[in-house]
């Protein structure tokens, strides 16, 4: 999301544009972790507020788990089928050797 804010697109309407099959999962975890971002005054700071805002008006299921998120979406994706869009290299590595589905935002704000 932090990435499609710096952009100017909405990561949410565009995946449920473009995978209306697929529901959107967000986790307590991840939640957290954009607050704990929110908080500080940096460039990502403004966006995880902007993302927080955005969510409130957002349709998606909120799981409870409120761990590590990189560990919850690999657990979750690989177990569920599920497809994940992140732009983080480290947890896109790690989610392509467990066999799951990954989606990225391009600069130019296309899905790959």
């Amino acid at each position: 999301m932090l990435f499609a804010l710096s952009i100017k697109r909405d990561a949410l309407g565009m995946l449920k544009e473009e995978y209306p099959e697929y529901e959107i999962v967000i986790s307590k975890g991840i939640i957290k972790e954009l607050k704990r971002l929110a908080s500080t005054k940096k460039k990502n700071g403004r966006d995880a507020k902007i993302a927080l805002l955005m969510l409130r008006e957002k349709d998606y299921i909120l799981n409870k788990n409120e761990g590590y998120a990189d560990e919850w979406i690999i657990k979750e994706a690989s177990t569920t089928g599920a497809l994940v869009c992140t732009n983080d290299t480290k947890l896109r590595r790690k989610l392509r050797s467990e066999g799951v589905g990954v989606v990225t935002l391009g600069i130019g704000g296309q899905f790959r």
